[in-house]
């Protein structure tokens, strides 16, 4: 500010500050954001202070910090134009650390990934990151109140080898005090008041965990020693699950990741053959097992079918989920490069993507979406193709939250021929199996996902290819870590296969008309945003709502079944919905008008109108017969044809 009003000032530099190397030269008030962004180890601040002192320029792809003061000033701009106060800033980097902090605190598994180097102390505590890759990912973190990186090692050996904590960083009090909580150690720290900087409250929410977790210890509720469930008779756990199938009699989800399957599909998992092995022999391509060849040939059916329908030379049935092929597909990968791009969070990749990418070695970089196009982010991507142009590189596309389907072929025309990419159509599925979505045929170019979305069939996964080299290699992965190839699955995905082969494009279209009729009526009073004229190309539809966790306890009070959900282009939760489970139940578009109005209520209203509950029963109930199936009821005594009434 001084710098800029050319007023002349000395300035004293005081605590944390005393030893840390700032830039000294008032010229920098000329540089663009860009250059600025190069400062002082890569720091946000200087382009935050250019921000705050009224620089317009606005970067398309900022770091998370700098957009966070876009939308700052945003907001104020916004608010003084109304005649308003700002309203104060959520911490979304302190939230998520206490939200996996309790997860950890209860022996829960935690899908925590540090996005930015304020994330990092925290993540390096409890192993979510090592000290390599964060120095890779956030150079400013050594320009920080400490050396970050330097710092974090030598704290983690205080705690371990004496207890005494002497940092005066508040990031590496805190990371360093929940680490304590956890691993039931003592921790004295030196300057306990440094956290105040960014968490005033911090020993306050400390105490109350700690009480918490005496009290369950004391109370045997943790862990083993929980007796809870102990004394639950057969007959009362039969009946909890009776009414959870009357539950689902009376709602309806809206989760965009969930489908139905057909009666005739679902009964292959009441087979003997369920339970059945077939290994697959060393002998050219044929399954081989004595008394098992009929299985071996339908399996074979199942994968000559897939490669078929998505024009390619090789199948692989071996996943159990989405999530189990990216573990396995990277892992086969990483034996012959150890560089990933992938998709950042806040453009709809997945959240485990990072995390699996780190356990396999990976040195990750990270791609974003143009929200001009809902595509690719062509200028982010030729940045990292100039750094890695002469190195063999892995893109790995796992679009989680996706409004628009991604371009392949105009991305593989803009990396190199040694590049590999592999696209995770987990919840675009259908629309690929069914060709309203294409792909360019490409030695270098694989994809896959699991089945179970928008394709309605069991909870399995494919990946699919014309390389033969990488079919072999990642083949070979999923035969080290898989034994059963769960034949039920197998073959209620062969069932399913045959009816999306017979009804998918029917059934896809209907999807994707539906959505867009959904997104427009919900439009006319909430938030939805996405590629325009539509709102979405696919079959979810997001929505930016505040108070995002007691609106879906109201949608669930209501009957409707949702999840929050991190949106596309903010950096903060919503609601993603999708129709695909209803469409296959018979969804009409006046259903449609319902449903929206008790949504919109439910977003907008502080209290809801027990008639929407009545309204959303009645429309369960509706709902109940499967459609786009095969005429044939079950696979039990032979299969039994439906008779036409």
């Amino acid at each position: 500010m001084s710098w800029k009003f050319k007023l002349n000032k000395t300035f004293l530099k005081e605590g944390s500050l005393k030893n840390r190397l700032i830039t000294n030269n008032s010229n920098i008030v000329n540089f663009n954001q860009t250059k600025l962004l190069k400062l002082d180890n890569e720091t946000t601040q200087w382009a935050t202070a250019t921000v705050i002192c009224g620089d317009k320029e606005r970067l398309v792809n900022p770091p998370q910090k700098l957009k966070e003061t876009y939308d700052a000033v945003e907001h104020w701009r916004i608010r003084r134009q109304k005649g308003l106060c700002w309203e104060p800033k959520h911490d979304d980097t302190i939230e998520r650390q206490a939200y996996a902090f309790h997860d950890l605190l209860n022996n829960k598994e935690s899908n925590y990934v540090p996005l930015c180097s304020d994330d990092y102390c925290f993540a390096r505590a409890f192993n979510f990151i090592n000290k390599e890759n964060g120095e890779k990912f956030w150079p400013s973190l050594i320009g920080h109140e400490t050396n970050r990186i330097q710092e974090m090692e030598y704290a983690i050996k205080e705690a371990e080898d004496t207890g005494n904590i002497t940092s005066k960083d508040h990031r590496v009090v805190q990371a360093l005090a929940m680490w304590g909580v956890i691993n039931n150690k003592k921790l004295v720290f030196k300057n306990p008041s440094s956290v105040n900087k960014s968490w005033p409250k911090f020993w306050d929410f400390l105490a109350s965990v700690k009480i918490k977790k005496t009290t369950n210890i004391s109370n045997n509720k943790i862990n083993k020693s929980s007796k809870k469930y102990e004394k639950l008779s057969d007959k009362k756990i039969m009946s909890l699950i009776s009414d959870e199938i009357d539950k689902e009699s009376n709602t309806i989800s809206l989760i965009p990741s969930e489908n139905v399957m057909s009666e005739l599909a679902s009964s292959a998992y009441t087979l003997k053959s369920n339970n059945r092995y077939v290994i697959k022999s060393k002998i050219g391509s044929r399954y081989f097992m004595p008394g098992r060849e009929n299985l071996g040939k339908i399996i074979a059916i199942l994968e000559h079918k897939l490669c078929s329908i998505y024009d390619v030379e090789f199948s692989i049935t071996k996943g159990f989920s989405g999530l189990h092929n990216m573990d396995i597909v990277m892992s086969a990968i990483s034996k012959i490069t150890k560089k990933i791009i992938i998709l950042d969070i806040q453009s709809g990749g997945h959240s485990k993507t990072k995390g699996i990418a780190l356990k396999h070695g990976f040195e990750v970089d990270i791609l974003n979406l143009d929200f001009g196009t809902w595509d690719l982010d062509y200028k982010n991507l030729a940045r990292i193709v100039e750094k890695w142009k002469e190195e063999k590189v892995f893109i790995y596309l796992d679009h989680t939250v996706s409004v628009n389907p991604l371009n392949i072929e105009k991305l593989i025309k803009n990396i190199p021929q040694t590049w590999i990419v592999y696209y995770d159509i987990s919840h675009l599925q259908l629309f690929y199996f069914t060709h309203i979505f294409k792909f360019p045929k490409s030695q270098n170019f694989f994809f896959g996902g699991s089945t179970h979305k928008t394709f309605p069939g069991p909870q399995k996964s494919i990946v699919l290819l014309n390389n033969k080299k990488l079919y072999n290699l990642v083949d070979s992965e999923f035969v080290k870590n898989t034994s059963s190839v769960h034949t039920g699955s197998l073959l209620a995905l062969l069932i399913t296969v045959l009816e999306i082969e017979k009804f998918g494009v029917k059934y896809a279209k209907d999807i994707l008309e539906k959505t867009k009729l959904f997104a427009n009526l919900l439009n006319k009073e909430l938030n939805v945003f996405g590629p325009l004229p539509n709102l979405t190309n696919t079959h979810q539809i997001c929505i930016d709502a505040p108070n995002i966790v007691q609106i879906t306890q109201k949608l669930a009070f209501v009957g409707i079944i949702t999840l929050p959900m991190r949106i596309p282009s903010k950096n903060r939760s919503g609601l993603r919905f999708g129709v695909q489970e209803l469409c296959r139940l018979g969804l009409k578009n006046k259903d449609l008008q319902i449903l929206s109005e008790v949504i919109i209520a439910c977003v907008k209203e502080k209290e809801i109108n027990l008639k929407f509950k009545d309204q959303v029963k009645s429309l369960a109930k509706k709902l109940t017969k499967i459609h786009y199936v095969l005429p044939y009821r079950t696979l039990n005594f032979r299969y039994r044809k439906v008779k036409k009434s």
